[in-house]
């Protein structure tokens, strides 16, 4: 046995390369999700069963917009399964955007983006008034105010 083969999803390095071809597909996903402006958005889904290589190709994916120097689009993780429940849900994913916004390359011109975002979001600490809603909407209500001190 020369090599082992773990059952983590590949990076399209030269550690864990693109042995299944998804690259071309997934440079054509790359290319779709960088629009203009003016586009009104776009929402893609990739869906497959276990092991099927949907986080490869997400993987793939990232790595193609990040080789795009000419957009520099702001990618960031985030994984709603780790939120505690779905009323935190829309928050917490405003808080991580506002977030990769305020800590990317250009946060200068983001800089008021991020913090409108996080302003919306503090409409959410309506939240710790809700019975069982705490101690996350306290959490969050400490973060967001850590967040808008930058």
């Amino acid at each position: 046995m020369k090599s082992f083969h773990s059952d983590l999803p590949i990076n399209g390095d030269h550690e864990t390369p693109d042995r299944l071809n998804r690259s071309e597909y997934s440079t054509r996903i790359a290319n779709s999700l960088v629009l203009s402006q003016e586009s009104a958005g776009v929402v893609i889904s990739i869906e497959g069963k276990w092991g099927y290589g949907k986080s490869s190709t997400i993987n793939l994916i990232k790595k193609e917009l990040r080789a795009d120097s000419s957009n520099n689009p702001i990618i960031f993780d985030f994984n709603p399964w780790l939120v505690g429940n779905a009323s935190n849900l829309v928050q917490e994913f405003l808080v991580q955007f506002a977030s990769a916004i305020g800590t990317s390359d250009r946060a200068k011109e983001t800089q008021d983006a991020a913090k409108q975002l996080l302003a919306y979001s503090q409409i959410f600490t309506v939240l710790k008034w809700v019975p069982g809603a705490e101690p996350w909407a306290s959490l969050v209500e400490k973060v967001l105010e850590l967040l808008l001190a930058k």
